[in-house]
């Protein structure tokens, strides 16, 4: 229920430790506890940046029990799955950023799913390697079931590998070095990951790489079960596993799953078509009858093409036998073909090439090249609400999105826009930082919620002097943040990526739906 007087959400807010009590006190200047709104004190702190939109959003619906779980304040919600929803968060007292997994309420009657969570942190929590995601803390609080752990700024390699499309021999095996190493201290203290895909791969923002989500690691074969409900990859370590002949949690499984991103790094696509038919996904074939990577990359070197080919072995005996083997082939590898320093990987990923200037068209931008290379997305008839001042790159982003078959409708006024997309959502949303100037945040984190609401993909473009602001600005499935300079056909490519997201989103969420009713 909402707050009904000021001073009861004064005192919510000082209890709960929201914000300083100092900082707090100085918005109350010129308010009067009697005559003044919750929602005009609110209205203050939303403008001063001092509540997230996430925290403004639940305290306007007088909604308190989920800001704060344990000693966290959850921030924005960064990932939503079937299983769990990760929060950005920070430490009562000291502000601390952390990640904060919560399962979600629906497993709670679930003893299976329960142990799941509590084992998937509780094996990790003894972790501690420069490329690996800490976990710190597991709790529970209420009936919140949670752990904490480093909070990663930057993206996981699918996203990375969404804009690069392909990365160089040197960049791709540098990555696969700094997994492998992960991966083998993991595999020292008797942990699996068993769960190796892209997505699960995190990249900060000197270029690190970090494991996470070691979802299955030594779980119970009860968990797994065959309800789906749980990492799309468990029936993919099971099929191989069976068809081999090897025992469950073989180390060499992970190896095998290991080089199918080594692969996908360096020819922009999967070894294997990506499917979530469980029939196709556990059909032998589709892991036995892979194409060499020299189809797709004829003059890749061969000892890059031997590494590749030796991790995804369908025998297990041909593969390598351990992660530490793996490691010291590939610091052999890189003595051989260079090593890869990125300054960071993810200003790279959002700068395609050095030659792009801010809203050129690019080189070529014909339909068939994008879907060539590999975005299937076509924009006819879309509509678009762009917030855009400058009258140059108005004309620009009006010409060329138009020649593609959106209807763009572009706007000055942030706050007039932010209303429409309100009160008629549009099918896309692209916010210009440079536009918006001071108010890029505010803005973006109400569009974020309005983005979430509707289900539709959101844009905003950063200016190089608004760097700093990314880490005030909320994240989602819908949302991409990216960075000046960038051409047109990089946008369109995001953008287009963002779309193919959202619809892996609504197939999980209804075979979700659908196995719930089976069930």
């Amino acid at each position: 229920m909402a707050f009904r007087t000021l001073e009861e959400l004064l005192q919510t807010l000082f209890q709960m430790q929201l914000i300083d009590p100092v900082v707090l006190q100085s918005c109350l200047v010129g308010l009067d506890l009697k005559e003044n709104t919750p929602a005009e004190l609110l209205s203050v702190l939303e403008q001063r940046h001092l509540l997230t939109p996430y925290q403004l959003g639940r305290l306007h619906k007088g909604d308190t029990a989920s800001l704060v779980i344990g000693n966290y304040k959850l921030l924005y919600r960064n990932d939503s799955g079937s299983f769990a929803r990760v929060f950005r968060a920070a430490t009562l007292g000291t502000d601390e950023i952390i990640a904060l997994k919560i399962l979600r309420q629906r497993w709670l009657s679930d003893k299976d799913m329960v142990n799941h969570f509590h084992r998937e942190a509780e094996l990790c929590q003894k972790l501690r390697h420069p490329n690996i995601v800490p976990i710190y803390d597991v709790g529970i609080d209420d009936e919140n079931h949670y752990f904490t752990m480093e909070f990663v700024e930057g993206g996981n390699l699918r996203d990375f590998l969404k804009i690069r499309k392909q990365l160089s021999p040197a960049e791709a095996t540098g990555y696969v070095t700094q997994i492998a190493r992960g991966l083998e201290y993991a595999l020292r203290m008797g942990v699996t990951h068993r769960d190796m895909k892209l997505t699960n791969i995190l990249l900060n923002t000197q270029g690190v790489a970090k494991l996470a989500d070691f979802g299955l690691a030594g779980d119970s074969e009860a968990a797994i079960g065959t309800r789906g409900e749980t990492p799309q990859h468990a029936l993919e370590y099971a099929t191989l596993e069976k068809a081999t002949s090897v025992d469950r949690n073989d180390p060499r499984s992970d190896l095998f799953f290991l080089g199918v991103i080594y692969y996908e790094l360096l020819a922009g696509l999967p070894p294997y078509q990506r499917t979530r038919n469980r029939d196709e996904r556990k059909n032998i074939l589709r892991y036995m009858n892979i194409k060499p990577i020299r189809t797709h990359i004829p003059d890749l070197p061969k000892e890059v093409v031997t590494v590749v080919e030796k991790l995804i072995k369908f025998d297990p005996q041909l593969r390598y036998q351990s992660a530490s083997e793996l490691v010291a082939d590939l610091e052999e590898l890189q003595v051989q073909i260079g090593v890869h320093q990125p300054p960071t990987a993810v200003a790279r990923a959002n700068q395609p090439n050095a030659e792009s200037v801010n809203l050129s068209s690019g080189s070529s931008d014909s339909d068939s090249e994008l879907a060539a290379a590999g975005v299937k997305k076509t924009f006819n008839n879309l509509k678009m609400i762009c917030v855009e001042t400058r009258p140059k790159f108005q004309s620009v982003l009006r010409d060329y999105f138009g020649k593609h078959g959106v209807r763009m409708l572009l706007m000055e006024d942030p706050g007039r826009a932010l209303r429409r997309i309100s009160n008629d959502p549009p099918d896309c949303i692209l916010l210009m930082g440079n536009a918006l100037g001071d108010d890029v945040i505010r803005a973006h984190n109400r569009a974020v919620e309005l983005a979430n609401d509707a289900e539709i993909p959101l844009i905003t473009i950063l200016s190089a002097k608004q760097a700093e602001c990314r880490k005030k600005m909320s994240e989602s499935t819908f949302v991409q943040i990216l960075s000046s300079p960038l051409d047109l056909r990089d946008l369109r490519r995001a953008l287009a990526s963002l779309f193919g997201d959202i619809e892996e989103w609504r197939q999980e969420q209804q075979a979700l739906k659908d196995s719930r009713l089976i069930r």
